[in-house]
């Protein structure tokens, strides 16, 4: 399985550990994009300096730990979308570039855009768990 982290469940850290230990456990691929790290530093800064430093030092080890992790080229997707919220469309074209890769070939791909993060453990993604 392929997860997509957005910074919603990148920024709070209970949210993130959970998902990256679950991911670790159970062999999940995990993935992000430049922009969505982006988004969590950004976020992060908002709070204090001290908060922005944390999430630069935590978002260099998971760079380190999942090098094949970053999404790259999903910006072409970006001009065919829409959603309501303009803001998520390069999380839904990271989330189309995952799915083009020939390992995704005949598997059916979900998408959650959640506008709370707390949304994700309530999805039939934890059920097993």
């Amino acid at each position: 399985m392929k997860l997509l982290l957005d910074a919603c469940v990148l920024y709070p850290t209970v949210i993130r550990n959970l998902l990256l230990n679950v991911s670790d456990e159970l062999r999940w691929d995990i993935n992000w994009s430049a922009r969505i790290l982006e988004e969590w530093r950004r976020a992060s800064a908002k709070t204090n300096l001290e908060a922005e430093a944390q999430a630069e030092a935590e978002i260099t080890m998971l760079k380190v730990k999942y090098p094949k992790a970053s999404v790259n080229n999903f910006e072409r997707h970006i001009s065919k979308l829409y959603l309501p919220d303009q803001n998520d469309l390069h999380v839904l074209a990271a989330a189309i570039e995952i799915n083009e890769n020939i390992d995704m070939k005949d598997k059916n791909t979900i998408i959650i855009l959640p506008s709370f993060a707390e949304r994700y453990l309530s999805t039939d993604l934890f059920n097993d768990i």
